[in-house]
């Protein structure tokens, strides 16, 4: 049980540090474009002459840039590892319920296919924050199951009490 109640509230606050640098990151960097593989979005010739001869960086672009992918990648490891411990702790897939954890993981994987033909085929340029989309799904997974957790958690609490519900 101390080990649980130490866990929670590091993913719980991991999913609020995320929310407030992914929001960050939209309102200061919305106008950063980027270049990414050709698997995400493919770039015409036109539009490589613009980027490279007529988009003006901003300044600290490559450090700004660095320091997002790192940040995507500590916090998508944190989130995977925060749901796999949710799912192979058994009092955590009693209280959440396994329906919760495929439709929590199942409505985040077609909201990510979704935005990912919508980057590859509509949206015209890659910004800096369309990045951060796949770790925002994560989190908001992870937000989704913590809050069924504490949902459930209390009122199986209130029926064992004798409590109403």
């Amino acid at each position: 049980m101390k080990k649980q109640s130490c866990i929670l509230p590091f993913y719980v606050f991991s999913v609020i540090v995320f929310q407030l640098f992914f929001l960050a990151t939209m309102i200061f960097f919305y106008d950063s474009i980027i270049v990414v593989s050709p698997f995400f979005k493919t770039l015409s010739r036109e539009y490589w002459n613009w980027y490279l001869n007529y988009r003006s960086p901003y300044s600290n672009e490559t450090t700004m840039i660095s320091v997002v992918y790192i940040l995507k990648a500590i916090f998508s490891f944190l989130f995977i590892i925060g749901f796999l411990y949710l799912l192979s702790d058994k009092k955590n897939r009693t209280v959440i319920g396994k329906k919760n954890f495929f439709l929590a993981g199942g409505v985040g994987m077609l909201v990510y296919f979704v935005f990912f033909f919508w980057i590859k085929y509509q949206a015209v340029h890659y910004r800096l924050f369309m990045t951060l989309f796949s770790t925002e799904l994560l989190s908001l997974t992870m937000a989704y199951l913590l809050w069924r957790l504490k949902k459930e958690g209390r009122l199986r609490a209130q029926t064992m009490d004798g409590g109403q519900v």
